[in-house]
């Protein structure tokens, strides 16, 4: 795993070399609202049953029954067999994704 921002984790200080990396760096937004969730919480748009898949499987990771590996590979699974349901959320559809010049009927 790879260092790539500031912890958010509240009182843990990462080594003074990387913290002078992120020391100019600023959040703006909140990327819950959008598809940073995807690492936070299955696939986005609030697809109930891909969140249960994601707290099972996160949980045996946090409790040593699975590696990251495991971790990485359970969670593409979970993300591509629920992509559908997440798109449809999103007002967008496959062929939005086949078509990037086109504008997304969900803007």
């Amino acid at each position: 795993m790879a260092l790539n921002g500031p912890s958010l984790v509240y009182d843990v200080e990462i080594p003074g070399e990387y913290a002078d990396l992120f020391d100019g760096l600023t959040f703006i937004g909140n990327c819950q609202k959008g598809y940073g969730q995807m690492m936070a919480r299955g696939a986005p748009g609030d697809v109930q049953n891909s969140l249960r898949e994601w707290y099972d499987y996160s949980q045996k990771f946090l409790t040593g029954q699975i590696s990251i590996d495991e971790w990485a590979s359970m969670h593409k699974d979970n993300i591509m067999k629920y992509l559908d349901d997440s798109l449809a959320g999103s007002k967008i559809s496959r062929s939005d994704l086949d078509n990037p010049q086109n504008e997304p009927t969900g803007k």
